[in-house]
């Protein structure tokens, strides 16, 4: 894949994970370490390299494993499982206490109905345009998962509902460094 096909894609946004790990190890992937573009990107089903502690990059921004929701997707949850008294989500949002209460309602809704037991799974906020929490079970930091098996029964439950779980940019991070530049040594000579 040449240079010049990789700028279109990063510009469509369709870049997928196979593609930028497919780059050679150079400058070039900081492209794709910029928060702009990590935010507006669609969630990886598999996560690039460049976003995992390596040599390369010992701390880059933290990614999160799991479903991602948008506001109106939680409190449309909440009205369809009769958790709140209100009919739409304009309405809830009218009321943002009411809006609030119905979200939290929701999530935890959701952990009963997909029987996820304790620590299993957080509720993060995502700094990404196709979700704003995502329902997580682990991070790009994670060596490895408690319960694999348990949590991986309850990833296909939830899957049913949702459709495959992605990797999103969480929101816990500083959103002031706008960028996460791999720092490569030049060669000698």
């Amino acid at each position: 894949m040449s240079v010049q096909d990789i700028t279109q894609k990063m510009q469509n946004l369709n870049l997928a994970a196979e593609d930028i790990n497919k780059l050679p190890v150079s400058e070039e992937l900081n492209n794709f370490l910029s928060l702009d573009y990590m935010i507006s990107h669609k969630p990886w089903e598999d996560l690039p390299w460049i976003y995992l502690p390596s040599q390369y990059n010992r701390h880059p921004p933290l990614f999160v494993y799991g479903f991602g929701l948008t506001h109106d997707e939680v409190l449309q949850y909440a009205i369809d499982e009769s958790l709140t008294d209100f009919k739409s989500c304009k309405q809830l949002w009218d009321d943002p206490t009411a809006a609030g209460e119905a979200a939290a309602e929701a999530l935890d809704h959701m952990k009963a109905k997909y029987k996820v037991g304790r620590r299993m799974m957080t509720i993060e906020r995502a700094a990404s345009l196709h979700a704003n929490v995502v329902l997580a079970f682990w991070d790009n930091y994670a060596t490895s998962v408690p319960n694999y098996e348990q949590v991986n029964d309850v990833i296909d439950t939830i899957e049913v509902d949702y459709g495959p779980p992605a990797w999103y940019l969480a929101n816990t991070q500083d959103l002031h460094q706008r960028d996460y530049d791999l720092k490569f040594s030049k060669k000698a000579g």
